[in-house]
């Protein structure tokens, strides 16, 4: 072997057959590029598209965060048309084929100037069925004017296999990146080294064609002048450049290896220590396993080396660890990226640090899920007396938190031990106790919630001793905690509905103070609701127009969407579809305008209870059909309104037995803060469900629990909205006439407006596209009015081809075979 002098093992080879691949990209709707680690993937397409004249997008996912993945898009949309953005933001990502189909009708409404190249590079993270249904959903939308090129280790999409399998997607799989024997010849001459047949043989039977193991063989030979036989990829990279490197500069590179992708900035804190910025730089600059994203201005670690480098963190002894960890945590602080540096600073167990740093409700009330609520109870509980008492502010913050997670024991105690420090303080001026002891008595009073007497009075001390207000209270937080039914939350005694609302009104008076008006126009919302469950339909919607004025004016979304639920409720009974329709859309405009995606929560819980209503279960999210994901994503105030639309699901469903086995649990979280509304509609869903497994006796049994729970307050909608369910339980018993009373008056407003309620259950069926796109549905429904292909082509003014393919797409989305069959499905 010859080895030419002048050699560059860096430079980038690429077969002709490749090539020709790279070039249908620009030919297709969707490219699939799959193969595993190694392969060449990445360099091959980014190579490639440097040198075509459309704009490229390029995603590389990171994690399997498909909220971020989405939220990623969104950004990148937003430098299109900042308006379609919000509307995909108030949607969010999707999660069922109803979400994705808005999704595909909002991105229809994008209005785009030129072509584009949009990439998914690693999309086997975050690869599900609904992800791959919206992408193919998309090739509709955009036609000729979007490419889009999926990146993936493996591809885990159905729809997407589907259409590998029968060839109807440009596909790009590991054996059009393998090198074959002539092109590993090829490759190692464009690098400056001339191979013989026997060389190529043996790195072909070694390689199998895998590009790594091949660059890595080069390396190997430019520095040992010769191959490494039997070499696995861990030894290969080990003798290719770990071996090459000094010490420091190993010791850096494994610091780095817990970053996703660093800045330079970033990798200058890290090693800066050990290594000069010119040895950092130099470094990053000459390892080919490390990519510069000019456009991020982050640099990105191959696979390869990053599995090499959590190898070699994992042999690290604990110590060392810990250090890395606690450089991020600094790293993080110092940029004020406080969570990500509480992550860190809990890895190590250095509780103490999170209590000095700035951190603030704001920053973490987004991230107080429950997977994340062990890790919480533990920095409360391991931070020392002394950090706490140096730190009050940040104790009364994360106080705060265990009230979030409902630990009511633990937050008592915390609170407790905080007054005592404040009065034992020697270092605090009489005000700053003042204002603490304030901030304390605000955060505790949350600990009597539902009880409006106790609250108001420690609202009142709370004030009288801050004379201003908290500055400690997240604006993320409402007094009603996503619960989109203010009466759901504080009515807790039969009968007494009216005084909490007169409670209420006063207390919300020194909540108002005490955070500067956050929520203001839910005591309107409490009084519209009482009269809306007592039938009193006009003078509930007068409210609204005053509530919704409230929340306008003051910007108050979570306000606006109480009201708004109230009235599309409202619009239900008075059978107008269109204005049910409308807000909720209103909703998720409002959200996406004030970019307070975190609503959306809300929003689902409104739209689910509503589909829930009018018999349309599989509308309901998908989150909201399932005990778990309920679970997961719901604090405890509106979990219990969770869990009358997942009641009604598995009802419509007819669960009856698996809805009894859990309405034990369900009944207890209501228990929690006496939230008697939610408890009525469950002894409602009881007793449907006892009844329709045959006993009668339990049925009524719940049933007039229900009753004697609702009729001293005359709530009399949860019994009309659910009269389906009960119509066949009740019986008028003589010797309770006030139940006979309460009936008769669910009897009336029933009959007064079933047939309005089925006006609207009629106009949704109407109204609903099926999973089919705005041009699917139009030819669906003149195909289903018998009209020929070229009749519908004439009235679309499209080709007859584009209505045959759209309608073999719409027997396929339907499961139907022929048009009489789209006639009857229509019908």
């Amino acid at each position: 072997m010859a080895v030419v002098k002048r050699y560059n093992p860096n430079k980038f080879y690429f077969s002709d057959r490749l090539t020709e691949k790279l070039e249908s990209i620009c030919e297709s709707n969707l490219t699939v590029v799959e193969a595993p680690t190694g392969f060449g993937k990445t360099t091959s397409v980014r190579n490639f598209l440097n040198n075509v004249d459309e704009p490229v997008l390029w995603m590389t996912i990171e994690n399997d965060d498909r909220e971020y993945f989405f939220e990623e898009i969104c950004n990148h949309i937003h430098n299109i048309d900042s308006v379609i953005a919000g509307k995909l933001r108030a949607v969010g990502c999707p999660e069922d084929l109803e979400m994705s189909n808005k999704i595909a009708g909002i991105l229809s409404e994008l209005d785009l100037s030129e072509k584009y190249i949009v990439v998914f590079d690693n999309f086997q993270y975050i690869s599900n069925t609904i992800i791959g249904k919206t992408i193919l959903k998309l090739l509709d939308v955009f036609e000729d004017s979007v490419r889009f090129v999926v990146l993936t280790q493996t591809v885990k999409s159905a729809p997407m296999i589907d259409l590998i399998f029968n060839n109807r997607i440009n596909y790009i799989g590991k054996s059009d990146l393998e090198f074959n024997h002539e092109e590993i010849k090829m490759y190692f001459r464009e690098c400056g080294i001339k191979l013989d047949d026997s060389e190529v043989d043996y790195l072909f039977r070694y390689t199998e064609g895998w590009i790594s193991a091949i660059y890595l063989q080069m390396l190997h030979y430019l520095s040992n002048n010769e191959f490494e036989p039997d070499a696995g990829i861990d030894k290969l990279v080990c003798k290719a450049i770990w071996d090459k490197i000094s010490i420091e500069e190993q010791d850096f590179l494994i610091s780095i290896s817990i970053y996703d992708s660093f800045s330079l900035k970033q990798a200058l804190f890290i090693g800066g220590d050990e290594l000069t910025a010119d040895e950092i730089k130099k470094l990053l600059k000459s390892n080919s396993f490390i990519r510069y994203d000019s456009k991020d201005r982050k640099y990105f670690t191959h696979s390869i080396l990053r599995y090499y480098l959590k190898s070699e963190f994992d042999k690290l002894d604990i110590i060392v660890k810990k250090r890395v960890y606690e450089k991020a945590a600094k790293w993080y602080e110092e940029n004020e990226n406080y969570y990500q540096a509480l992550e860190y600073y809990y890895k190590i167990r250095k509780y103490d640090d999170i209590y000095y740093m700035s951190i603030s409700l704001d920053d973490i009330v987004p991230h107080l899920t429950k997977d994340n609520k062990n890790m919480f109870l533990q920095i409360v509980s391991g931070v020392s007396l002394e950090t706490k008492e140096q730190n009050l502010r940040r104790s009364i913050i994360f106080a705060f938190v265990l009230f979030i997670y409902n630990e009511k024991d633990f937050f008592n105690k915390e609170c407790e031990i905080i007054t005592e420090m404040i009065d034992n303080s020697k270092y605090l001026r009489q005000r700053e106790k003042d204002i603490l002891h304030g901030e304390v008595m605000f955060i505790n009073s949350f600990g009597k919630y539902n009880d409006l007497n106790k609250m108001y009075d420690m609202y009142v001390k709370s004030y009288e001793y801050m004379q201003s207000p908290s500055s400690i209270y997240s604006d993320k937080i409402s007094i009603i905690f996503k619960n989109p039914s203010v009466l759901g939350c504080f009515h807790s005694k039969s009968g007494e509905a009216v005084k909490e609302l007169e409670n209420f009104e006063k207390t919300m008076i020194y909540y108002y103070k005490l955070t500067a008006g956050n929520s203001k126009g839910l005591e309107a919302v409490m009084r519209a609701e009482i009269l809306f469950n007592q039938g009193n339909f006009q003078d509930a919607e007068l409210l609204c127009q005053k509530a919704l004025y409230m929340a306008e004016t003051r910007g108050q979304v979570n306000v606006y969407i109480c009201t708004m639920f109230l009235m599309v409720r409202i619009s239900g009974f008075q059978g107008d579809y269109d204005n049910i329709k409308y807000n909720f859309q209103s909703i998720r405009k409002k959200i996406e305008n004030t970019g307070e995606n975190d609503k959306s929560f809300m929003a689902d819980l409104c739209e689910g209870y509503m589909y829930m209503l009018i018999g349309k279960p599989s509308s309901i999210p998908n989150w909201l059909k399932d005990e778990k994901s309920i679970e997961v994503r719901c604090p405890i105030l509106p979990l219990v309104m969770a869990n009358i639309i997942y009641a009604r699901y598995l009802i419509s469903n007819n669960e009856y037995s698996k809805f009894l086995g859990i309405s034990g649990q369900m009944l207890g979280s209501t228990k929690v803060y006496n939230n008697i509304l939610f408890e009525i509609y469950l002894y409602i869903f009881i007793a449907h469900a006892n009844y329709k497994l045959g006993n009668k006796v339990k049925a009524v049994k719940f049933l007039n629990e229900a009753v004697d729970i609702a009729k001293n307050d005359k709530f009399i909608i949860p019994f009309v909205e659910n009269y389906s369910l009960i119509e066949d339980i009740y019986e008028a018993d003589a010797k309770h006439q006030d139940r006979i009373d309460f009936m008769n008056d669910v009897i009336a407003c029933h009959r007064k407006y079933d047939r309005k309620f089925k006006s609207v259950q009629n106009s949704y069926r109407e109204d609903m596209d099926y999973g089919l796109t705005n041009r699917e549905l139009q030819i669906a429904k003149l195909a289903a009015d018998r009209l020929s292909n070229k009749e519908i082509a004439d009235q679309l003014y499209i080709a007859v081809g584009t209505v045959k393919s759209n309608l073999k797409t719409i027997f396929s989305k339907l499961q139907i075979k022929s048009r009489s069959e789209l006639k009857n499905f229509f019908d």
